[in-house]
C-alpha cells in the first residue's frame, strides 16, 4: 500500500505498483527520498493529515508523518508559520528525548507543506479498548502516576499539550531501549499528537482557530483560545472520567454545557476512594483557577507519601533533562529595512550591506533596485512583500554575487540584463560558500541564470523559478556542488541544468521543461544526482550524459 500526500486527495490509498495516485493524479514519491507514506491515520481537515510511513534509510522502520497543509498562500503568513514551525519543532525535538514522548526524527518543508516525522509507538491508544470495559480505580491511578510527571516536564518547558484525550495516549506494548536516555518500558503510557502542530496550522489559516476537542478541552480553550497547564489538567481529568464511566464527554457537553462537571459523580458505576475522588474533582473544575495549577500538585495530592517537590518529580521520571539544558530562546535577529521610497533605514541594498553587522536580516520593501548586490558578510536578504514587486535588476554586473561563507536570499525577483549592454554576467554567481536561495524568480538575458563554481560553493536552491537564460538555467562547473530542490527550470536557450568540469549537484523534485536543449546536460568527468524530477518537454530529450560521467538517476519522468 502507498499513500498520496496531496492533502485534498479524496482517496489517498494506492497499490504499491502505482507511480501516480489513481484518485487525483499526484505523483507518489518519498519525502526527502526516504519517508514513504503507507496509510492515512487521521485527517484533521484544515490542520493537515497524519500518515503511517516507513523510513527506507532505516530498514523500512515505521514512523509517523504529520503533514501541515496551509490553506492560504500569503507570503507573510507563511513566513510567520515557517518560523513558528521551526520553534515548535525544536521544542518537540528536545522533549522527544523522553521515553514517554515520541522522538522527533525530522522537520522540514516540501512543496508548500510542512512536515514532522516522529517515532511510531507500537501499542494501543486508550480509545481502542472495548466500549463495555470500564477502567477500575487502580488503573486510573496508574495512568495518572505515569502521565502527570510527563505533563509537569513539558509544562516546565513552556509547552502545553492542548489536546489530551484517550486517542492521544498510547500504552506502549513493547519495551524500547535508546542510547543516552531512559529506556522505555513495556506498558508505559506515551503522549502523542501535541497541539503545537495544530497551533501552527491555525497560525497560517486563521488566528482565532480553536485547538482542542469538544468534550475534552476546557472552556477557556474552546471559547477564548487560551491554554494553560491547568487546561491540560482538565482534559486529563475528563479522560479519566470517560475511562471510568464509558460515558461520552462530548454528549454531556452538548446536552448540559460545561455545567455537567458539577455532577460528574452521578455517572460513576461505584464510588471512588477518597484520594482519587478529591483529585478528579479538582481537575474537573469549570473555572481554571480552581483546578490544579501544575501536574506536580495533582501528583502529590494523589500520592502524598512521595514527599517530592515539583522539580524533584521531574528528577524522578526524567532526570536526564537536567543534564542537558533546554534549547535557548530564539535570539532576536538584528534587522534593517531597505525602502526605495525612503521609508526604511536605507534606500539601496548595497548601502545596507555595507553598514550592517554580520548576522543582520535585511528586509527589502517593494521597488525596482537597479544595482548589483555583492554579499560579503553572513546575513539574510529577504523580500518583504509580493515577490513580483521586489526586483533587483542590473546590466553591469551579477544581480547577486556570493562572496561570503553563508547567506540567505529569499522572495526576490532577480533580472540579469547584461545582454542588453552586450556584457556577460550571471543573474546569480556563487563562486564560494553556502547560499540559501529560496522562493526567487530568476532570469538572465546573458549568461546562465545561476552559476555554481568552485569546490567551496555548496548552495541550497529551493522553490525558485529559473527561466529565460540565453544559456543554461543552472550551470555547475569547476567542482561546484550544492542542492536544487522543488524548482521550476524552463524556457532556457540551452539546457535546464548544465554540468561540467567536475561539477556534482543533487537535483530533486524539480520540473525541468521547455528548454531548447536537453533537460540535463552532463559534460565529461562530472557527476550528478537527479531524482524525482519531471524532465519532459525538452526538444533534445531528457538527458545528455558523457560516457566519462556518472549520474545517479531515480524516479524521474522523461
Amino acid at each position: 500500500m502507498s499513500c498520496c500526500l496531496n492533502p485534498n486527495c479524496p482517496k489517498p490509498h494506492n497499490p504499491d505498483r502505482n507511480n501516480f495516485c489513481q484518485a487525483c493524479g499526484t505523483r507518489l514519491q518519498s519525502l526527502r527520498g526516504r519517508y514513504r507514506a503507507k496509510r492515512l491515520l487521521s485527517d484533521e481537515g484544515g490542520f493537515g493529515r497524519t500518515y503511517l510511513a516507513e523510513d527506507t534509510d532505516k530498514l523500512h522502520e515505521h514512523c509517523v508523518i504529520k503533514q501541515l497543509a496551509p490553506k492560504v498562500q500569503d507570503p507573510k503568513s507563511l513566513q510567520i508559520a515557517k518560523r513558528h514551525f521551526e520553534q515548535e519543532a525544536k521544542r518537540l525535538q528536545y522533549l522527544g528525548q523522553h521515553p514517554q514522548i515520541p522522538t522527533l526524527n525530522a522537520f522540514f518543508e516540501d512543496k508548500g507543506q510542512l512536515y514532522l516525522v516522529q517515532e511510531f509507538i507500537v501499542g494501543e491508544t486508550l480509545d481502542k479498548l472495548p466500549e463495555s470495559v470500564a477502567w477500575n480505580e487502580s488503573q486510573i491511578v496508574e495512568l495518572l502516576l505515569d502521565i502527570l510527571p510527563v505533563l509537569e516536564l513539558i509544562h516546565d518547558c513552556a509547552v502545553i499539550h492542548r489536546d489530551l484525550k484517550p486517542s492521544n495516549i498510547i500504552r506502549r506494548s513493547t519495551p524500547q531501549f535508546t542510547s543516552g536516555s531512559i529506556a522505555a518500558r513495556g506498558g508505559q503510557f506515551v503522549l502523542i499528537d501535541f497541539g503545537a502542530s495544530k497551533e501552527l496550522a491555525a497560525t497560517v489559516a486563521k488566528r482565532d482557530t480553536i485547538i482542542g476537542t469538544l468534550g475534552y478541552s476546557p472552556i477557556e480553550q474552546m471559547q477564548w483560545g487560551e491554554a494553560y497547564p491547568a487546561s491540560d489538567m482538565f482534559s486529563l481529568g475528563v479522560t479519566c472520567f470517560g475511562l471510568l464511566t464509558q460515558v461520552n464527554p462530548h454528549a454531556l457537553l452538548l446536552n448540559h454545557g460545561y455545567e455537567w462537571v458539577q455532577n460528574w459523580r452521578q455517572h460513576l458505576r461505584k464510588p471512588l476512594g477518597k484520594e482519587l475522588d478529591r483529585v478528579l474533582a479538582k481537575m474537573l473544575q469549570k473555572d481554571r483557577h480552581r483546578r490544579y495549577q501544575s501536574a506536580a500538585e495533582a501528583y502529590h495530592a494523589l500520592s502524598p507519601s512521595t514527599g517530592k517537590s515539583g522539580k524533584g518529580l521531574i528528577d524522578l521520571i526524567g532526570g536526564f533533562f537536567h543534564k542537558q539544558p533546554p534549547p535557548p530562546p530564539e535570539k532576536q535577529i538584528p534587522t534593517a529595512i531597505v525602502s526605495k521610497l525612503g521609508r526604511g533605514d536605507y534606500k539601496t541594498i548595497g548601502q545596507a550591506i555595507a553598514s550592517v553587522s554580520p548576522g543582520t536580516r535585511i528586509l527589502v520593501r517593494p521597488g525596482i533596485y537597479r544595482e548589483g548586490v555583492t554579499i560579503d558578510k553572513p546575513l539574510e536578504i529577504i523580500g518583504d512583500g509580493a515577490r513580483e514587486e521586489i526586483v533587483i535588476e542590473t546590466g553591469d554586473s551579477d544581480c547577486i554575487l556570493m562572496q561570503t561563507d553563508y547567506a540567505v536570499v529569499q522572495n526576490l525577483t532577480l533580472r540579469g540584463q547584461a545582454g542588453v549592454k552586450g556584457k556577460k554576467y550571471f543573474a546569480v554567481d556563487i563562486p564560494k560558500g553556502e547560499l540559501i536561495l529560496e522562493d526567487c524568480d530568476i532570469t538572465s538575458d546573458s549568461l546562465s541564470c545561476i552559476s555554481i563554481q568552485g569546490a567551496t560553493s555548496k548552495p541550497a536552491i529551493r522553490r525558485c523559478r529559473i527561466h529565460g537564460s540565453k544559456e543554461a538555467g543552472i550551470f555547475v562547473y569547476q567542482n561546484g556542488q550544492g542542492t536544487v530542490d522543488d524548482c521550476y527550470i524552463y524556457d532556457n536557450y540551452l539546457a535546464g541544468v548544465a554540468i561540467k568540469e567536475g561539477g556534482n549537484p543533487a537535483v530533486r523534485q524539480c520540473r525541468i521543461n521547455r528548454n531548447k536543449n536537453y533537460a540535463v546536460y552532463v559534460h565529461s568527468h562530472s557527476s550528478a544526482t537527479i531524482e524525482n524530477c519531471d524532465l519532459s518537454g525538452n526538444p533534445q530529450g531528457a538527458w545528455f550524459i558523457h560516457k566519462s560521467s556518472q549520474v545517479r538517476r531515480r524516479g524521474n519522468i522523461e
